[in-house]
C-alpha cells in the first residue's frame, strides 16, 4: 500500500503505529465482536477524509493491513475498518494495549460499566515524548477543538479542548499532557453520562506550545461545527495565537466598557 500523504509518519516504527491505531479507536473508533461473522470489526468513525487516510496509513505500517471497508457512509459519518478473526495479530495486539475500546455505557448502568474492564492509554505513558506528542496531536484532530469566545468587555479568549467524558481516560490524558509540557484542566459537565467533559486551557502560552509541537494532525483536518465550520483547525489555532495583539489593540482603542463594534457581550460563548 502506497501512502497518499506524509502525515509526519516518516520513520515511525511498526510498534508505534500500532499504538497510534489504538489511539484512533479510543477517540473516534470501536472494536466489537460480531456474532454473525464470528469476527471482530475494527472501525474508525469520522467525517474527515484526511483522518481516514491517516488511519489507513497506520493500519498498513502497524499491521500490514488494508481496510475491508473504506469510508463507508453510515449514520452521518464515514467508516473505515477491517473485519478479522480473533486469532489475527491486529486483534490480539490491540487488546494487549487496552482490554476494551468501549468508552461509555451501552445497555448497562454507569456503575456496571465502570466496574468492568476499562479502556486505557497507559501504553503511551512510559513511551518517548515524540510518540506521546504524535498521539496527542492525533487525538486532538479526532476529538479536539480550538474555540474563540467573546468576553463581556468585548475582548476575545481562546479555548483549546480535548473532548473526553470517560473519567479514567480523561485522567490519563491529563497525565500525558503534563508529560509533553502542557497544562490543561479537567472540566466537568452534569449533562454527560460521567459528569466529566474535557481537558481545556485558555492560556495563550499553552496554546502556543501545542502549536509549536505541530498542532492538529493531520494538518488538513477541519472544524465541523461552529462559526468556523469548514476551516482548518490549524488555521483557527493560528488565529487564536494572534488574540493577544488583537486584545491589546482593543484595549488601547476602548474607553471604559466600550466594546468592539459588532461584538456581543457574552461570558463564554464559543465561536467554534
Amino acid at each position: 500500500m502506497k501512502m497518499k500523504k506524509d502525515f509526519d509518519l516518516k520513520g515511525i516504527s511498526k510498534h508505534d503505529a500500532q499504538k497510534l491505531v489504538a489511539v484512533c479507536l479510543l477517540t473516534d473508533g470501536s472494536l466489537k465482536w460480531n456474532k454473525a461473522k464470528q469476527s471482530f470489526i475494527i472501525t474508525f468513525h469520522n467525517k474527515d477524509e484526511c483522518l481516514h487516510e491517516l488511519f489507513k496509513n497506520l493500519l498498513w505500517i502497524g499491521f500490514n493491513e488494508t481496510p475491508t471497508f473504506d469510508k463507508l457512509f453510515h449514520k452521518g459519518v464515514l467508516n473505515t475498518g477491517v473485519v478479522r478473526k480473533k486469532d489475527r495479530e491486529i486483534v490480539s495486539t490491540l487488546f494487549s494495549l487496552s482490554p476494551t475500546f468501549k468508552t461509555k455505557p451501552f445497555r448497562c448502568s454507569k456503575e456496571e460499566f465502570l466496574n468492568s474492564p476499562q479502556p486505557t492509554i497507559s501504553f503511551l505513558l512510559k513511551n518517548r515524548i515524540k510518540l506521546q506528542k504524535l498521539a496527542f496531536r492525533i487525538a486532538m484532530a479526532c476529538d479536539g477543538s480550538i474555540g474563540i469566545c467573546i468576553k463581556k468587555d468585548g475582548s476575545f479568549k481562546p479555548r483549546l479542548r480535548l473532548g473526553c467524558a470517560h473519567p479514567f481516560l480523561l485522567e490519563e490524558w491529563k497525565i500525558l499532557t503534563e508529560k509533553i509540557g502542557l497544562k490543561m484542566n479537567i472540566e466537568k459537565d452534569r449533562n454527560t453520562w460521567s459528569g466529566f467533559h474535557s481537558l481545556e486551557t485558555s492560556s495563550i502560552e499553552e496554546i502556543k506550545k501545542f502549536h509549536e509541537m505541530g498542532g492538529f494532525l493531520p494538518e488538513e483536518v477541519i472544524a465541523r461545527r461552529g462559526k468556523f465550520k469548514g476551516i482548518r483547525k490549524n488555521t483557527i489555532l493560528e488565529l487564536a495565537l494572534n488574540l493577544k495583539s488583537i486584545n491589546n489593540f482593543i484595549g488601547k482603542k476602548s474607553v471604559g466598557n466600550v466594546r468592539l463594534r459588532g461584538s456581543r457581550p457574552q461570558t463564554s460563548s464559543s465561536l467554534v
